[in-house]
C-alpha cells in the first residue's frame, strides 16, 4: 500500500475497531501493526494503553520490532487487535494460540482479515479496471496475470499455494477453537487501494472479500448444548449491553445498546451491514449468493462443539 492507501484504510477500519474495544483505559495490543504504526496511535490518542508488534513497526516507545510469535508481553491485554496478520502466516493455529495466551480470559480480540476465495475473476477485473497510477500489490498482480496467460482461477490457486494463504473459513475456525466468536461481517477490502470509499465498493456489487470479527476470550462456554445441536439450531445468546466502545458506539453499530435479537449461530453467513459491526445470520441467506456462509458456517460449528466439549469439565 502507498502512504495515502494505508491512510485510507486506518481511518475506514478504525470505524469497526473502536466499536467493538472495551472502554478506555485499557490494554490493548495491536498483533502485526506494520511500518506506520497501525492502529496504535489511534488506540492511544483514544485513551488506551496500546503497543504494537511487528518486524516492521516503526520506532518508537509501545513499539516491539518482532515477530509477534516470539515476543512475549509483560501482561495480558484487554483487548487485542489483528488486522490483516493471520491468512498468511505459517502456522494459523500457533499463531492464534499465541493471541490466545496475550489476551486476559474475559478480554476481546478484533480481527479485520481477507477472504481471498472471493476474489473471483468478476472483482479482480473490476479492481484492474479502475487501478489509479502507481504501484502497488494490486498492479503487481494485474500485470502478473496478463504475463501468465492462464485463466483467473488457475493464476489466483497458484499464488495462494506459492503464498501459503489461508482461507476465510480456516481463519475462523482457528479463532473458534480459542475464542467465542461475537460477530462477523463481510466488507469491502480494495477501497483503498482504488482510491475510492468503501461505500463505492460497496455498491459496485462485487464479492465483499473483507472478513471483520469479533469475539471474546472465554474459560468456559455458557451453553454446552452448542456440542450436541446442529450448525443451524444452536442458538448462543450475544449479551453485548455492557461492552460499548468508545465514544459510546455499541456492537450493533448504532446507539451503544445491543440488540437481543441478535444471537450467534454456528451455522452462520457473512452479514455485510452497513456499520461493519452486526450479529452474524443464518447460512443460505439472499445476500450471501455465493455460499461464503456455508463454508464459514462448518468451520466456526466444528470449532464451536469442540470448544464446549474441552470446558464441559
Amino acid at each position: 500500500m502507498t502512504d495515502d492507501a494505508t491512510r485510507r484504510w486506518l481511518d475506514a477500519t478504525w470505524t469497526f475497531v473502536r466499536a467493538a474495544l472495551p472502554p478506555a483505559p485499557a490494554r490493548a495490543l495491536e498483533v502485526g501493526c506494520g511500518p506506520a504504526g497501525g492502529f496504535v496511535p489511534a488506540l492511544r490518542a483514544a485513551g488506551y494503553d496500546a503497543v504494537g508488534v511487528d518486524p516492521a513497526a516503526p520506532a518508537g516507545p509501545g513499539f516491539h520490532q518482532v515477530e509477534f510469535e516470539h515476543w512475549t508481553p509483560p501482561a495480558p491485554a484487554d483487548v487485542v487487535v489483528a488486522c490483516t496478520s493471520l491468512h498468511h502466516v505459517d502456522d494459523l493455529d500457533h499463531m492464534v494460540d499465541r493471541i490466545a495466551a496475550a489476551t486476559r480470559p474475559g478480554g476481546t480480540l478484533v480481527v479485520v482479515e481477507w477472504a481471498h476465495e472471493r476474489f473471483d475473476e468478476r472483482t479482480a477485473r473490476w479492481c484492474f479496471d479502475r487501478l489509479p497510477p502507481g504501484e502497488g500489490w494490486l498492479h503487481h498482480h494485474r500485470q502478473r496475470w496478463r504475463d501468465s496467460g492462464v485463466p483467473w482461477t488457475a493464476y489466483l490457486d497458484d499464488w495462494v499455494a506459492a503464498e501459503g494463504l489461508h482461507r476465510a473459513d480456516a481463519i475462523v475456525a482457528a479463532l473458534g477453537r480459542q475464542f467465542r466468536a461475537r460477530s462477523l461481517v463481510a466488507a469491502p477490502y480494495f477501497f483503498a487501494d482504488l482510491g475510492i470509499t468503501e461505500a463505492a465498493e460497496r455498491a459496485a456489487g462485487i464479492a465483499l472479500t473483507g472478513l471483520r470479527w469479533v469475539g471474546s476470550a472465554e474459560q468456559a462456554v455458557d451453553r454446552r448444548d452448542l456440542a450436541v445441536q446442529g450448525a443451524r439450531d444452536a442458538l448462543a445468546p450475544v449479551d453485548l449491553d455492557d461492552r460499548r466502545g468508545a465514544g459510546g458506539a455499541g456492537l450493533d453499530g448504532r446507539d451503544g445498546r445491543a440488540d437481543h435479537a441478535h444471537r450467534l449461530v454456528p451455522g452462520l453467513a457473512l452479514d455485510g451491514g452497513e456499520h461493519g459491526i452486526g450479529a452474524v445470520g443464518q447460512a443460505g441467506r439472499a445476500d450471501d449468493p455465493d455460499g461464503l456462509g456455508d463454508e464459514l458456517a462448518d468451520g466456526l460449528a466444528g470449532a464451536q462443539r469442540g470448544h464446549a466439549e474441552r470446558h464441559q469439565d
